[in-house]
């Protein structure tokens, strides 16, 4: 064995075996950082992987079969033992060892440098420093005119009169907007502004004038047979001057269906902008699909998507609309590329989180890019897939920037870039991206609601302030937005009385913000009896059926509020309750976010079951799955809801120090919140505590706080 051992060291294989492997690492890992930088499949990596896996036998074999001498490389048994430069080259592969080793250690130092910077906490908060600088004034965001190059093209009317050719026509109304988002200059109101005035009695002047456009496509459709006939005309609403007006009459196919939307694009361009460019007009000739049955499933499920509200069961209805299409015509890029969001919306909600799942959307999304690779939906659903399924935020927001240059006026693609630049940090171009969203798209809420609730996780409330008399003044009926100004209340000023004034107006949503606002407020009305009876409202009890994580999130809550009651009995109830829950509950949890609730939770009963040693473990593992260089959002989130069980524990001055800097993060601890919780009350006894979270703004409070409970002036 011994005489093994020195001939494979006489022979240079152990060092051989060195130099391989460490620059097999080497180029592992520049090919890990050169994979989404050049947008490569992933498949690349594993590639690389196996290959280098692969040659490391082959590479020991040929260093105890081969040697390299001065005329060049020979079979070692064909080598005379005094004509043999083993040692000699010994020596240089130790010069080539270190040099890799150096390389090596180089590239590690600078990777970790670079994950430092963009963890760091002093960078961060510089960061936000500068973000409340570049705010966007309200009226630049609400009075907005979008120049002579834009248009709204108002809903088709259905000339059919019958109720289901309804779909068909906003189909086409749909397909035609979609064509005019790709042509670049052109600003193009979305969907769900233009819809509103479906039925409206307004005129056009009036319609131009609250869109902001200068210039309005009307139009209609009759489907009758297998004849289809569609007029539009285009105006010029400061001259009331009509550019263009036609009429369409053709055999009904699928063909004829998407020259006629071609058309319409072409002379639209042509009276507002000018000729089509060359990249354009390939565009316009591109058909999304060869099957009229195809197209009509597609545009039934689309319509479905379409709809309000973040909810699965618009999604579950939509599903076997898009598996009909794709069977229907198997090369139908747009319906694979919509099945792919479909599937990763599923699993993001925590509807459904298997394998299963997310091989679906896999599958859908790689047909798609097979299909299309460049199309602006392929790209937006490939940065779907990276956001939804693989939490991987920073290839999200590189696909989404692809998809809006070639897509540049989608408003859909431009909020999922904003929730992309929010989760890497980027907070203000995230604000920044949602309210050029709603200039284009200024009946739809989420766009605004979006920037608001970013501006709320910078804590500026100064500009949301600005932002709100405008906002609820549109949509007066709204509770997502109603619920922002009862938030804005509650963490700027801690005026409950106000916030609850404000609470009582909105009619009951089964929304996750709703579920958050309502009960927070019964919190920091400091009564448990209120937070018992919150977490029976109906919608609330929906919420916390269908949504991941509520149904602890609920059991916690009405165990604090027993506690403070001094209702042990119910305590006890409930705790089994929970403990019934826990051993029957089969949810899967993959996504990140998802576990890291799921394992706070979990150290929050153990620590209930006074097992403080579990507890801790648990919050521990909580805080590793979601670091802010991974989620610069969210990954604050998870951690204030950490730190607070990690201060219960006893582990005050670890908590003492995140709270610091929790407290400056976007999207962390905010003052009047944690004033005003009773559920800190565990830890008012430290000094230190109570001078790091006493709001700047005390002593400006309308209420008296001689006993930090909440009192009327």
């Amino acid at each position: 064995m011994m005489g093994l051992f020195k001939e494979l060291k006489r022979r240079n294989v152990f060092k051989v075996g060195i130099a391989y492997l460490v620059l097999a690492w080497i180029v592992v890992q520049v090919t890990d950082a050169a994979v989404p930088a050049l947008h490569l499949p992933d498949w690349v990596n594993s590639l690389v992987f196996f290959l280098g896996l692969l040659g490391f036998p082959f590479a020991l074999f040929f260093a105890w079969v081969f040697e390299l001498t001065p005329e060049g490389i020979k079979k070692e048994s064909e080598i005379e033992p005094g004509e043999s430069i083993a040692t000699e080259t010994s020596e240089k592969m130790s010069v080539v060892i270190i040099g890799l080793l150096v390389l090596a250690l180089g590239y590690f130092v600078w990777e970790r440098q670079n994950d430092r910077t963009s963890n760091d906490i002093g960078s961060i908060l510089e960061k936000v420093k500068e973000d409340s600088d570049n705010n966007i004034p309200a009226d630049s965001v609400f009075k907005a005119k979008l120049g002579e190059q834009s248009i709204a093209v108002l809903p088709f009317a259905n000339r059919s009169n019958l109720a289901d050719d309804l779909f068909f026509t906003d189909g086409i109304h749909d397909d035609l907007l979609t064509q005019l988002a790709k042509i670049k200059d052109l600003k193009v109101i979305s969907r769900t502004s233009v819809m509103s005035y479906r039925e409206t009695d307004k005129n056009i002047p009036q319609i131009a004038e609250e869109l902001g456009v200068a210039n309005i496509l009307e139009g209609g459709v009759q489907r009758a047979g297998n004849r289809i006939r569609v007029n539009a005309q285009l105006i010029k609403v400061d001259t009331d001057e009509h550019l263009w007006a036609e009429t369409f009459d053709r055999e009904m196919t699928v063909d004829n269906l998407f020259e006629i939307q071609s058309e319409i694009t072409k002379q639209i361009v042509n009276q507002i902008k000018g000729q089509l460019t060359e990249d354009e007009q390939h565009l316009l000739e591109d058909k999304s699909t060869n099957s009229l049955a195809a197209w009509e499933a597609y545009s039934k499920a689309r319509a479905l998507l379409m709809g309000s509200g973040y909810n699965f069961s618009k999604h579950k209805k939509a599903e076997p609309l898009l598996e009909q299409a794709v069977v229907m015509d198997v090369n139908f890029t747009l319906a694979h590329a919509a099945l792919a969001n479909l599937h990763g919306m599923l699993f993001w909600m925590g509807v459904d989180q298997t394998i299963e799942r997310k091989n679906k959307a896999k599958s859908a999304l790689d047909k798609a890019i097979e299909l299309a690779p460049n199309s602006a939906e392929v790209l937006s659903a490939q940065g779907e897939y990276f956001y939804r399924i693989e939490e991987d935020f920073k290839s999200a927001l590189a696909m989404q920037n692809l998809a809006l240059k070639a897509k540049p006026s989608d408003t859909d693609i431009m909020q999922k870039q904003g929730l992309a630049q929010r989760r890497v940090g980027l907070l203000q171009e995230s604000i920044n991206s949602f309210l050029q969203a709603y200039q284009l798209d200024p009946n739809d809420q989420n766009s605004i609601s979006s920037a608001i609730e970013t501006l709320d996780g910078l804590r500026d409330f100064k500009t949301i302030e600005e932002y709100l008399p405008n906002v609820l003044n549109k949509f007066p009926n709204s509770s997502e937005l109603t619920l922002h100004a009862v938030a804005k209340e509650l963490s700027s000023t801690g005026n409950v009385i106000n916030a609850r004034q404000i609470h009582n107006t909105i009619t009951p949503i089964a929304s996750v913000a709703y579920t958050l606002v309502s009960i927070n407020l019964a919190w920091y009305e400091q009564d448990p009896t209120k937070v018992i009876q919150t977490w029976q409202i109906p919608e609330i009890q929906q919420i916390t059926q269908e949504v991941a994580g509520f149904k602890e999130y609920s059991f916690l809550d009405q165990i604090n509020a027993y506690q403070l009651l001094g209702n042990e009995s119910k305590v006890n109830e409930i705790l089994l309750q929970w403990r019934t829950f826990i051993d029957t509950d089969i949810r899967i949890h993959h996504r990140k976010y998802n576990k890291a609730i799921y394992f706070i939770q979990m150290a929050e009963f153990y620590f209930l079951m006074e097992n403080k040693d579990l507890a801790k473990e648990y919050v521990d593992k909580s805080m590793l799955i979601l670091p802010l260089d991974q989620d610069a959002f969210e990954g604050t989130a998870i951690s204030t809801l950490a730190v607070f069980t990690l201060a219960k524990l006893g582990h005050r001055d670890q908590a003492l120090k995140l709270i610091e800097e929790l407290l400056e993060l976007p999207n962390g601890y905010k003052r009047w919140d944690m004033y005003l919780d009773p559920r800190w009350d565990f830890f008012r006894d430290d000094e230190r505590f109570n001078k790091l979270i006493e709001p700047h703004n005390l002593d400006q409070s309308i209420h008296a706080f001689s006993t930090r409970r909440v009192k009327e002036s």
